[in-house]
């Protein structure tokens, strides 16, 4: 295959890595790039109770270990090793009897490969959301979108280091190794006498949802590889830009997650079972990632762009390793590619100042007009009266302002700057707030063009998520138009949190 430029957007790195392009796999240990949660971490997090007996026979160290321990010793927090953050499959289950499909036992199903589930469960309380993260509500149709959760869950620990580097008979291996594990796992929790009936029937309630996945058993059809190789490119995003101590200046997208590891290693320690490797620290403002993290060094290779295996450490990578973000770095790195073909140059010497430019200007990549979004942190652009107070929470990006709306005399004004005339959908976004705080009406006022018209709305109907305040002509220019917080037609306390005005086309 020929081309005058490349971008791997693939989970394992493969074509970079078949370039010959420099790359880690494994976790840093702290001290490589000044970092605290890099490397070995034991945590709480989906984590075995005190003392459940690692060995076949219990009590017994000489009888050898239960499956899914691996021999390994624990080292020193914050060392570094080669070992990856487990695998598993994102399941779609129902609760409709009428779209089920129930858990059947497989071909090659090994009940020996749940023993330390039974021994944890005689420790733990019997509700289904200790043994499978159900995302309640998430998804319609009554589906769920159900994940790892607790000691031993849907991630098959330390059954994946050979897949960043396997061949393609390896990964296949691997691969069939979590489909039977991840079957078996269901199947063992809904049929096996040492799961009490409590726990069992709450399990059957779920079954297979028929028709997804209606090509492949039922079952999903991507392994999540949450990990594999990361490129070793012009910069390395570390944790302090995920923290916000080190800011680049070349960006190209943002990352707005915590820094999430999953467990890397089941082990034995102090004579019992623990995971190890799962680090969840969040509640850090999204920050900018470096186009140099997309870029291979300059000796290496000038026509390759890296957007999903970026150059990270493990534990920024595990922050960055989002399909939104994947999805903005991608399209990032297709305008580089064109901008190095256009300019006949290489990808580590284009001009990033355009090609931020056009991912502002020109998001769409169509000449469309991009939308209008202010946030509340936007202090350039707000205005407010009364009393208001900065807060964090469920909201949209990193805070919202709150008042109380005492003597209904409070406001908050966004202020957007309309850089081209036309016709914008306004919304406005819902924080969401518990139900006793969320107030009964909210009264809006919206100047454009055509002058100002009210609009109101009921914010519990519509909590996390965007509503719409109508369709309104703005005129170009830098307060002519506003979005305004009128606490005296509302209801109760107000919140501002995001606006963002659509283009109608």
């Amino acid at each position: 295959v020929k081309a005058k430029q490349f971008i791997d957007c693939s989970y394992e790195g493969d074509l970079m890595a078949k370039a010959g392009v420099s790359y880690f796999v494994g976790r840093e240990g702290n001290e490589e790039q000044d970092e605290t949660l890099n490397g070995v971490q034991m945590s709480f997090w989906h984590q075995f109770p005190d003392g459940v007996d690692p060995y076949l026979k219990e009590g017994d160290p000489n009888s050898g270990l239960c499956w899914g321990i691996q021999p390994n010793t624990l080292k020193e927090r914050g060392s570094g090793d080669k070992l990856v953050q487990a695998y598993n499959f994102r399941l779609c289950l129902t609760d409709n009897k009428e779209n089920q499909r129930p858990f059947e036992k497989p071909e090659n199903y090994d009940p020996a490969k749940y023993e330390l589930l039974a021994r944890a469960i005689r420790k733990m309380d019997l509700h289904i959301d200790n043994y499978l993260l159900f995302n309640w509500g998430m998804m319609p149709d009554n589906k769920y979108d159900v994940n790892n959760r607790g000691p031993l869950s849907t991630d098959m620990i330390g059954m994946n280091y050979e897949y960043p580097d396997g061949d393609y008979t390896t990964r296949e291996r691997i691969w069939q190794e979590h489909v039977d594990y991840t079957k078996g796992l269901l199947y063992f929790l809904t049929h096996d006498e040492r799961v009490p009936s409590k726990l069992r029937d709450q399990v059957s309630r779920f079954g297979w949802a028929k028709d997804e996945f209606v090509d492949n058993d039922n079952f999903p059809t991507q392994l999540y590889v949450r990990e594999a190789r990361r490129l070793n490119g012009e910069y390395i995003m570390t944790q302090k830009n995920c923290q916000g101590e080190e800011t680049v200046g070349d960006a190209i997208g943002m990352a707005a997650y915590g820094m999430d590891s999953h467990n890397c290693q089941r082990i034995v320690t102090n004579g019992m079972v623990k995971n190890e490797g799962d680090v969840q620290y969040h509640g850090f403002p999204p920050y900018p990632i470096s186009y140099k993290s997309i870029t291979p060094k300059r000796e290496e290779c000038t026509n390759l762009l890296v957007p999903v295996c970026i150059s990270s450490t493990h534990i920024a990578f595990g922050s960055i390793r989002m399909e939104p973000v994947f999805m903005v770095l991608g399209q990032s790195a297709a305008v580089a590619s064109a901008l190095a073909i256009e300019d006949n140059t290489d990808v580590q010497t284009i001009d990033v100042t355009k090609l931020r430019k056009i991912l502002k200007d020109n998001p769409y990549l169509d000449g469309s007009t991009p939308e209008i979004l202010v946030d509340d942190s936007d202090i350039d652009k707000i205005e407010r009266s009364g009393h208001w107070q900065k807060s964090f929470g469920a909201h949209y990006k990193n805070s919202f302002l709150k008042s109380a709306n005492q003597n209904n005399n409070s406001s908050f004004t966004f202020i957007p700057v309309i850089k081209k005339a036309g016709t914008y959908e306004v919304f406005f976004y819902c924080t969401a707030l518990p139900d006793q705080e969320m107030p009964e009406v909210m009264a809006f006022d919206i100047t454009s063009k055509e002058g100002t018209k009210q609009a109101e709305i009921s914010p519990r109907s519509h909590k996390g998520s965007w509503v719409s305040l109508g369709t309104y002509a703005f005129e170009k220019g830098n307060w002519t138009s506003s979005v305004k917080i009128d606490g005296s037609r509302s209801k109760g306390t107000l919140f501002a949190d995001a606006i963002i005005l659509v283009p109608k086309k």
